[in-house]
């Protein structure tokens, strides 16, 4: 029982994370708008990938530098790189937590459509014991700190 309120806790605990970060964002482009309205005069592809990069870009740094984003962060939440693989250099160990973040954070841009996601989320939390997609490829786990 105590496992189950852990996970309902930590899932409650990321999607309001989630939403944190991405009100903050919003905020930040908000500010962009203010400041350069020229920017959305014309919408493009590449202005559309250009957020896109600089949303993934955000939680990419926070998720290296500190190990969680802003929202993780107030909720007490960490991200945890759980490689079972002993890497003879610290270079070696940098680098395959490197790879493992950007992996983390491209699969949110391969599932970003909202309603997808969350479903996928949300199923996928249910059926693969409390770990997300890219949990179950990666070697990162999110998790309150201790």
């Amino acid at each position: 029982m105590e496992n189950k309120i852990h996970r309902l806790s930590l899932i409650l605990s990321r999607l309001f994370a989630f939403l944190i970060d991405v009100i903050l964002l919003g905020v930040l482009f908000g500010l962009v708008f203010t400041f350069y309205p020229e920017f959305f005069d014309e919408i493009t592809i590449e202005k559309i990938f250009l957020l896109l990069i600089s949303f993934e870009l955000y939680f990419f740094l926070f998720e290296i530098l500190f190990n969680a984003s802003v929202g993780k962060l107030l909720f007490g939440l960490k991200v945890y790189h759980t490689s079972e693989k002993n890497f003879s250099s610290k270079v070696r160990r940098v680098f395959d937590k490197i790879f493992n973040l950007f992996i983390r954070n491209f699969l949110r841009v391969v599932i970003i459509i909202p309603p997808l996601f969350v479903w996928n989320e949300i199923l996928f939390l249910i059926f693969a014991k409390g770990r997300s997609i890219s949990e179950s490829i990666t070697n990162i786990r999110v998790d309150f700190k201790n």
